[in-house]
Parts: C-alpha cells; sequence; structure tokens
C-alpha cells in the first residue's frame, strides 16, 4: 500500500532555514568548492552571507530538478546509478537490477515507465536503476561471476529448474551486502523504512 504524505505546510521553509544554518558552519573555501560543484559561479559575492545564500539557492534548484522525474546520475554506495524521482520527499523507493550483461541505461525506460505510474494522487516515488559492480566488456555487467558452461551442462543434464542449485558464487554474499547498504543509505537520506522498499530485477535483450 503506497503512503500519503505527512509533511506540514512549513516543512519547507523549516529545512531551508537548518541548511544555511549547517552551510554557515563551513568555511568560504568550501562554500566555493560547493558552488562550483553545481557549476555556479561565485562572482557577485561579497560576504560569507552572499555565498551561504547561493550555495544554499543552488541546493534547492538541484534538489527540485532530481524531483522532476527526469534522469539522473548519481553513485550510491559505490554502484552507479540512474534514478528518478517525483518528489524531494519520495515514500516509496523503487530499486531495479538488470539482468547478467546488461546494464543501468537498459533499464531507465522502464524506470521513467514507473515514475509516470507513480503520478497518482500523492504517491512520491523514486525509483533507482542499480548498475551492477563487475564489468565484463565495455557495456555489459554482473553481479558475480558466472560459469556459463557450467550453466549449460546443467540445462542439457538436469533441466532449468535446477539450473542455479547447488554452490553459490563466493562473491554473491559481498554483492549482497553492498546492494543492502545502498538501500539503506537511501533510507536514511529519506527517512524511511523497508516497508517503503520495493525491489525487482529485469531482464531485457540489449
Amino acid at each position: 500500500r503506497l503512503l500519503t504524505s505527512t509533511s506540514r505546510p512549513d516543512q519547507t521553509a523549516e529545512t531551508s532555514s537548518i541548511m544555511e544554518t549547517e552551510l554557515k558552519t563551513k568555511s568560504v573555501k568550501d562554500l566555493k568548492a560547493i558552488l562550483k560543484s553545481f557549476n555556479v559561479s561565485a562572482v557577485g559575492c561579497v560576504e560569507k552571507s552572499d555565498l551561504v545564500k547561493r550555495v544554499a539557492e543552488a541546493q534547492k534548484a538541484a534538489k527540485k530538478e532530481k524531483a522532476s522525474g527526469k534522469p539522473f546520475t548519481e553513485t550510491i554506495s559505490g554502484f552507479k546509478c540512474i534514478s528518478m524521482q517525483t518528489d524531494e520527499k519520495p515514500e516509496i523507493l523503487i530499486y531495479v537490477f538488470h539482468g547478467f550483461g546488461a546494464n543501468a541505461e537498459n533499464l531507465a525506460d522502464i524506470g521513467s515507465e514507473l515514475i509516470k505510474k507513480g503520478k497518482v494522487g500523492s504517491k512520491k516515488v523514486r525509483v533507482v536503476c542499480v548498475n551492477a559492480p563487475l564489468q565484463m566488456h565495455q557495456d555489459s555487467y554482473a553481479w558475480w561471476p558466472l560459469d556459463m558452461q557450467e550453466l549449460m551442462t546443467k540445462m542439457f543434464t538436469l533441466g532449468p529448474v535446477h539450473l542455479f542449485k547447488g554452490n553459490k558464487p563466493k562473491e554473491m554474499k559481498s554483492t549482497v551486502s553492498k546492494v543492502e547498504a545502498l538501500i539503506a543509505e537511501d533510507l536514511k537520506n529519506f527517512e524511511l523504512k523497508m516497508s517503503n522498499v520495493v525491489l525487482t530485477g529485469l531482464a531485457r535483450d540489449r
């Protein structure tokens, strides 16, 4: 069941106030570096307070752009991701995992469709297409190595039901732990619980 928004009318103002308070503790050098990361010029900022205000505006604009539903790239817990969201504070987190030999870009349009479906009523959705860590070829990735010859042998001798039975790849446990860390980071950032998470895996011809 999708949740309804519980934000207060004055919540945005409170968040902006907290943001500027935190920025005031940073040095002028750090503030200029933040502006540079947003491709925003510091020209015209005479006092530190001017820098604080401009950084706050840049951060607000960046959050608004991310909440437009358009795809953007980001790195979460070491994973390269293509993400889309309909609000700065999403209520539902959907993680899409590609199949063997594919990549996150292959699923970006599927993510966009999920975002469109999420734009109903008060539903606020964030979709993250996660790129697997193991690069096989230029645009080909895997979550862990697979012995294709062994899989083919199982397919023809034991049938598809037994395809993935037996010893698990040694890399599986560490990869799963890293994915859990990715989700945990998002949950912390958006102040959500696992009950707000949807996991899905899609294999698609490239």
